[in-house]
């Protein structure tokens, strides 16, 4: 008995990564790594990579377009976590990190201390072009309730 219709994209259309878009049965471990990437830009900027458009078109966009670059929404951004953004969102797999392990190191220079003081973004409100920081209580709080949460004036950890 088959779980899904052949031809049916399983997957939220704006993290899915370029090879899981032409075909689910062509991924691999760094499928979630791309997933990850989107999802972490998503955090960062207010915005998926390809915010808009029509399903058809965010498959396409995917795997043929580079999203904005999150320091266009965030100035804030470090280099370096753009970078790593970026790694984790290439359209070749083979270009990603090989493994969680190695994202999640790639990751921790920006990730250590409490975590109330990773500041997030809040969503990019309709016809908006630049996100709000936030921590992420107030994050929470603004996709959950509507409201904005005071921002967090915190610094990146380096």
């Amino acid at each position: 008995m088959a779980l899904t219709q052949q031809g049916v994209v399983i997957g939220t259309l704006d993290y899915l990564s370029p090879e899981q878009a032409r075909s689910s049965h062509d991924v691999d471990r760094r499928t979630d790594l791309y997933a990850l990437g989107a999802t972490l830009y998503h955090l960062l900027s207010g915005q998926p990579p390809f915010p808009g458009g029509q399903p058809l078109d965010k498959l396409l966009r995917h795997q043929t377009e580079e999203p904005a670059r999150l320091t266009a929404a965030r100035a804030d951004v470090p280099a370096a976590l753009e970078a790593v953004v970026a790694r984790l969102m290439a359209k070749r797999p083979g270009d990603r990190y090989p493994t969680a392990a190695e994202a999640a190191l790639a990751l921790a220079p920006f990730c250590s201390g409490p975590a109330t003081t990773v500041p997030l973004a809040k969503p990019v409100a309709e016809g908006g072009d630049r996100a709000e920081v936030l921590s992420p209580t107030g994050f929470l709080e603004a996709l959950g309730e509507g409201r904005a949460g005071s921002g967090s004036s915190r610094r990146w950890h380096t």
